[in-house]
């Protein structure tokens, strides 16, 4: 079992695990499976890196959303931010981008695209055209094609 495995495992359980120093915390104790805690002790020295890497960004989840990422899915926002972490992206704005695509993307394939969607849609749209000005994306171009349609059947 590896420490991302270990740290998904955990926050899957209600467990909140932290750093404090070079010393691993686990809240509450009492939800740590007996069992985990060989594994968590063999995989101690990627655990640490794990969560250090965690911490580059901990304005991301400590910040409510639309800020941050805080209050949305959280198994989907660690799961994404892992995922994110491993292609090495460390970018807060690239990040941030990747989660809310992610979320909303599970969101659609659960066939939620309620209220929460809809403002991780817009969220994310403001967004990408702060951080690639100037070039379109993939909401743009549906609306322009949609616009672009109605008008033609409009003239016909």
């Amino acid at each position: 079992m590896n420490a991302t495995v270990i740290l998904h495992t955990l926050e899957g359980l209600g467990v909140t695990v932290t750093l404090d120093g070079d010393e691993i915390v686990a809240r509450p104790g009492s939800l740590v499976p007996p069992d985990l805690i060989p594994a968590m002790k063999a995989c101690k020295p990627q655990l640490i890196d794990e969560l250090k890497k965690r911490g580059e960004n901990d304005w991301l989840t400590t910040l409510p959303f639309p800020l941050g990422l805080k209050g949305l899915p959280a198994t989907e926002v660690r799961a994404a931010l892992a995922w994110y972490g491993y292609q090495g992206i460390k970018d807060s704005g690239e990040l941030k981008l990747g989660v809310l695509m992610w979320v909303m993307g599970t969101l659609a394939y659960n066939g939620d695209t309620g209220e929460l969607h809809r403002q991780i849609k817009a969220e994310y749209h403001r967004l990408r055209h702060i951080e690639f000005p100037g070039q379109e994306c993939g909401f743009c171009v549906s609306v322009d094609v949609l616009v672009k349609d109605n008008n033609d059947s409009k003239e016909s």
